[in-house]
């Protein structure tokens, strides 16, 4: 879902980053694909580049969870000057509650089908293959392969992923 969120940014003229542990992080070969392309290749910054970079004209989008326990640094937070939640868990007591955005929908199927949704409204927002990729992956891994929590919009959003360049054999 960051991934979708950093085209959007960057679909407007915005310098973005993603804020990922590597050591710890589950989409490995994902990571490797994205870091390796031109595209891409500045795109993933450590905590300590994260910490000097954020500022009061920083918009931190949180993607896939709504807890600040659950990101991968919570401490960051309150430096942004303004907080995006896009998120598709059933809400807990401890959401983020200081945020200029918070687009809930417990009924999505995943994060990803979510910020496809999105980015099928901006006309301006073209997607890479490998970014549709990235989104694909995200839909196929949070429904179990399309097995579970899926609806008309989750096979919507896979559709519109094909139709721009998402392999679902990669």
């Amino acid at each position: 879902a960051c991934v979708g969120i950093a085209c959007i940014g960057r679909s407007f003229g915005k310098k973005t980053h993603i804020l990922l542990n590597t050591e710890t992080n589950l989409a490995e070969s994902l990571y490797d694909r994205l870091a390796d392309s031109k595209l891409h290749s500045d795109l993933f910054i450590s905590k300590q580049d994260a910490m000097m970079t954020v500022d009061l004209d920083t918009l931190l989008v949180i993607v896939d969870t709504h807890r600040a326990s659950y990101t991968e640094m919570p401490e960051l937070i309150p430096y942004a000057g303004k907080v995006a939640v896009i998120d598709h868990h059933r809400k807990s007591a401890d959401y983020i509650k200081e945020t200029n955005f918070f687009f809930h929908e417990p009924y999505a199927s995943s994060a990803c089908e979510m910020v496809t949704e999105l980015i099928e409204y901006l006309e301006k927002c073209r997607l890479s293959a490998l970014e549709a990729d990235a989104l694909l992956a995200g839909i196929y891994l949070d429904t179990k392969n399309f097995s579970q929590n899926t609806g008309s919009r989750t096979f919507g959003a896979a559709q519109y992923l094909r139709n721009e360049g998402a392999m679902p054999t990669e």
